[in-house]
């Protein structure tokens, strides 16, 4: 019995190691390195040309070698923005945009840079909610709305100046 326990023991952990998925590899390409092969350039991915004030994501790196084979790189890579003021990069390829502006951002690995040019933009209001509304009111009763905004960056902020209020019947 304990080796019939182990035996599914090790299915288990066979099976959740083959469904655990996770990681920021692309699909389609492979973790290991070529025999013999030598790396030749690499190129950024989940790299997105603009970016909104606020937003986060995550960088990668694919490397292309002389066998023509690609591999996801994960190890031994530097990254860095032009502008920490602008956009950060953390070491493991975290992309935080800080401010409105134009960054390059450097990734290295074993001596071969690539570097790209992105914008950040300021966030924009996308649509507005008002609340505290209730549907009957009693005549001579007076009600404090607020309006909420939804910006392009998924953040929402409670909007108090510029609101221009008008009624339908003003009786």
């Amino acid at each position: 019995m304990n080796g019939m326990l182990k035996s599914l023991a090790l299915a288990l952990v066979i099976l959740i190691t083959a469904c655990s998925g996770g990681g920021s590899t692309p699909p389609n390409i492979p973790v290991t390195p070529p025999p013999d092969a030598t790396l030749q350039s690499i190129v950024i991915s989940n790299l997105a040309s603009n970016y909104v004030q606020g937003m986060q994501g995550q960088l990668a790196i694919v490397g292309t070698f002389s066998d023509n084979s690609q591999l996801s790189l994960s190890e031994g890579i530097t990254w860095s923005s032009s502008d920490n003021n602008i956009a950060t990069v953390s070491s493991n390829g975290g992309i935080n945009a800080v401010a409105p502006g134009t960054v390059d951002i450097t990734a290295t690995v074993s001596g071969i840079s690539i570097t790209n040019t992105i914008e950040i933009e300021a966030p924009s209001l996308q649509s507005i909610v008002i609340t505290n509304v209730e549907t009957n009111y009693v005549q001579g009763t007076q009600a404090l709305l607020a309006i909420v905004g939804t910006f392009n960056n998924n953040s929402q902020l409670s909007i108090t100046e510029g609101i221009e209020w008008a009624s339908s019947d003003n009786s």
